[in-house]
C-alpha cells in the first residue's frame, strides 16, 4: 500500500500557530512525519518490530512516534447440539463457539525509526488460547493507531499553547492477517507482584485522597452515605483534587487533606486511635494536562522535588498511618473523539477542550510513571502499580474520554491489592479463576 499522506496534512494543520516566531521551527516539527508503518513478525524472538515511514515510503530513521498496536483472533468453533441418533434432529443442529484473543503492544522506541513490540494480553482477557485447529474459523487482525510524531507528544507546556490543537496526527490503520500467518509472541498479562504491606485488606481503614482517578479507584460512584465502595474498609478524603503537584502547590495540598477533617480520623488523638491505618495518595493528571502548568519544568524535575516534599509532609503529620502512592494511569490520545471537543467553550471545557487534552499523551504518562516509581522507592513508600494495565486497557476508557476508566477495570486493579482476592504466591491460577472473560 501507498504511504498516507494526509496523516502529514493532519499534523501540519494541527500545528499551525498564530506566533509568526514560531512558524519555522513549527514547520520544522512537520517534516519526515509518519505517514506509514510496517510490522514484522519475528518467530522465535520475543518481541516484533515496527518501523516508521514518512509519506515517500522511506523507513525513518529517527525516533519520537508514539503508536498504539492491537492484535486480536476471533476463532468460532462449529459444535453440534444434536443427537446424530435422534431422528428429529439428526445432529444437523449447531452452535458455534467463541473463542477471543486481545493483546496490545508495549512499545520500546530504539530511536532509529525502529519499535520492539511486545506483546501481552490485557487484564480482561489474560488467557492465550491455543491456536486454530482444522475445522475453525479464524479472523486476526491488527490496528494501529498513529498518535504524534517526531516527539510532538512529549512536548511540555507552554509549547504547544498557540497552536490548533497538540498536533496528535489521529490516525488508524487496520489489516486482517491471512489465517495462515505466524501468530506474534504473546505473553499472559499477571498482576503485579505485591509486598506484603500493600495488603488493604490488613488495614482496618483505607482513605483515599487525589483527583477525579483516585475516586474511580475505590468505588463505582460518588455518593454522600458512603455507598458503592468496591471494598468496605475505604473511604474518600474530601473534594476531588484539581491541581498538579509541584514546589507551589504541596502546601496547598496538605492544607486541602486538613481541610478534609482528615485529623479526625488520622491523628494519634482520635477516637479509633487503635485501628489500623493506610492513607493513598498520588499525582498525575493534573500534572500532564494544565497546559497552563510552566514550573513542572520540561522533565518534571519540579514535580520530583514536590513529591518527595508532599510524602514527608504527610508522614511528618500523620506518623501512626502507611502511606502508600498510587501510580500514574495511562493516558490514551487515540481514544479521544475529536469531533466531540466541546465548540463553544473549546479551551476551557474540563472533560473535552483542546486544552484539556493538547498535552495528553502516553510518553508523558510513562515518564512520569518512572520518575514517581524511582523516588517512591527511593523513599520506601509502598506503590500500587497499575500503570501497565491502564495501557493496556483503552477499550476500558469511557466513551471519547482518554484518561478515565470504566468501573469493571478499577475493580479488578484495586481487587490485585487485596490479599483475600489475590495471592502473590499463586497469582497467576488466582487471578484466571477470576477474572472477567
Amino acid at each position: 500500500e501507498e504511504p498516507d499522506p494526509s496523516a502529514l496534512h493532519v499534523v501540519q494543520k494541527s500545528i499551525a500557530t498564530t506566533c509568526k516566531n514560531s512558524v519555522s521551527a513549527n514547520v520544522q516539527r512537520s517534516i519526515g512525519a509518519c505517514c506509514q508503518v510496517e510490522i514484522h513478525i519475528r518467530p522465535g524472538h520475543t518481541t516484533s518490530i515496527l518501523y516508521s515511514r514518512d509519506c515517500h515510503g522511506r523507513r525513518k530513521s529517527t525516533g519520537g512516534d508514539e503508536f498504539y498496536v492491537r492484535y486480536e483472533e476471533r476463532m468460532e468453533t462449529p459444535e453440534r447440539i444434536g443427537d446424530p441418533n435422534d431422528e428429529d434432529s439428526g445432529g444437523t443442529n449447531s452452535s458455534t463457539q467463541l473463542r477471543f484473543l486481545q493483546a496490545v503492544a508495549l512499545v520500546t522506541d530504539k530511536g532509529d525509526g525502529s519499535y520492539e513490540l511486545e506483546f501481552s494480553t490485557t487484564p480482561m482477557h489474560p488467557c492465550i488460547p491455543p491456536k486454530a485447529k482444522r475445522g475453525e474459523t479464524l479472523s486476526c487482525n491488527y490496528t494501529v493507531y498513529i498518535e504524534y510524531t517526531n516527539g510532538i507528544g512529549f512536548l511540555p507546556p507552554p509549547s504547544k499553547n498557540d497552536w490548533e490543537n497538540g498536533g496528535y496526527t489521529h490516525k488508524m490503520y487496520q489489516t486482517s492477517a491471512p489465517s495462515h500467518w505466524e501468530r506474534p509472541k504473546i505473553r499472559q498479562f499477571l498482576p503485579p507482584s505485591l509486598p506484603a504491606e500493600v495488603h488493604l485488606d490488613e488495614f482496618d481503614q483505607v482513605f483515599v485522597f487525589g483527583d477525579s482517578t483516585f475516586c474511580q479507584f475505590v468505588r463505582q460512584r460518588p455518593n454522600k452515605k458512603g455507598k458503592y465502595y468496591f471494598q468496605p474498609n475505604l473511604c474518600v478524603l474530601g473534594e476531588k483534587v484539581r491541581v498538579g503537584l509541584n514546589t507551589e502547590t504541596v502546601s496547598v495540598l496538605l492544607e486541602l487533606l486538613e481541610e478534609s477533617n482528615v485529623n479526625s480520623v488520622l491523628s494519634r488523638s482520635s477516637a479509633d486511635n487503635n485501628k489500623k491505618k493506610a492513607l493513598i495518595v498520588g499525582s498525575c493528571l493534573w500534572d500532564m494536562l494544565s497546559s497552563e502548568d510552566t514550573i513542572q519544568g520540561a522533565m518534571y524535575e519540579n514535580h520530583a522535588q514536590a513529591c518527595r516534599e508532599y510524602i514527608l509532609g504527610i508522614q511528618a503529620r500523620y506518623p501512626s498511618v502507611t502511606v502508600l502512592w498510587k501510580s500514574p494511569m495511562a493516558c490514551h490520545i487515540h481514544w479521544v473523539d475529536l469531533q466531540r471537543v466541546v465548540e463553544h467553550d473549546r479551551a476551557t471545557a474540563t472533560l473535552f477542550g483542546v486544552n484539556r487534552i493538547r498535552y495528553m499523551s502516553a510518553s508523558r504518562s510513562w515518564y512520569l510513571y518512572q520518575l514517581q516509581k524511582k523516588i517512591m522507592n527511593e523513599l520506601k513508600v509502598p506503590f500500587l502499580d497499575i500503570y501497565e494495565a491502564t495501557y493496556l486497557s483503552s477499550d476500558l476508557l469511557y466513551p471519547s474520554d482518554g484518561r478515565h476508566y470504566k468501573p469493571d477495570l478499577n475493580r479488578k486493579m484495586l481487587s490485585w491489592f487485596y490479599k483475600n482476592h489475590y495471592s502473590s504466591k499463586n497469582n497467576g491460577q488466582k487471578y484466571f479463576k477470576e477474572v472477567v472473560l
